[in-house]
């Protein structure tokens, strides 16, 4: 007789799950590692945030910004999507860079965020096996930008209270023109 219990009917079913803006609690909490018996359900996870964030023309997305509690998400390496499950960073650069970033979870915001250069980090792939690699520019910001989601930390929380301010009032002036652009043309 086997005694092992079925898991997947327990697992959250990530079709209905959508993007979530902040300020919305997910966002603000750390993540759960992802449970490693499952690797079905890795496969599921992988293609609905991959899928998502091609739908939403992301660079990345970690889980918490759909309301998914887990330590996942999904970024670019060297131009190739990859799915993250239980990432760790072993390593970071003194060298830092100041470059814009802008998040899924808050349209229309772009902030200057001073990030290192390089991490060593490693994760779990869809079949659970541990990857690693020394990512720099780019495939460095965007993997400690998703990084961070899963601590819950935002972007935003990278910058000081003037900056943030300026930037929302920029964020606002954009949302007013965009809208307005949609009246005159609707």
């Amino acid at each position: 007789m086997n005694n092992q219990i079925d898991t997947t009917s327990l697992m959250p079913d990530l079709s209905s799950h959508r993007l979530v803006y902040a300020p919305y609690p997910s966002l603000e909490t750390a993540a759960q590692p992802f449970p490693p018996d499952n690797l079905a359900y890795r496969l599921v996870v992988s293609k609905n945030m991959q899928d998502l964030c091609l739908q939403h023309r992301g660079l990345g997305i970690a889980a918490n910004q759909i309301d998914f509690d887990a330590a996942v998400f999904v970024t670019h390496v060297q131009s190739e999507m990859i799915t993250c499950f239980n990432p760790q960073i072993h390593e970071i650069s003194d060298d830092t860079v100041l470059m814009s970033e802008g998040c899924l979870s808050d349209p229309g915001l772009y902030l200057k965020v001073k990030r290192p250069d390089m991490i060593k980090a490693s994760w779990e792939d869809e079949s659970g096996a541990r990857s690693q690699a020394t990512l720099f520019g780019m495939d460095c910001r965007v993997f400690l930008h998703e990084y961070d989601h899963l601590q819950g930390i935002l972007f935003t929380d990278r910058v000081g209270s003037v900056k943030l301010k300026a930037a929302r009032k920029k964020q606002s002036t954009r949302f007013k023109s965009a809208m307005n652009r949609i009246i005159d043309n609707g």
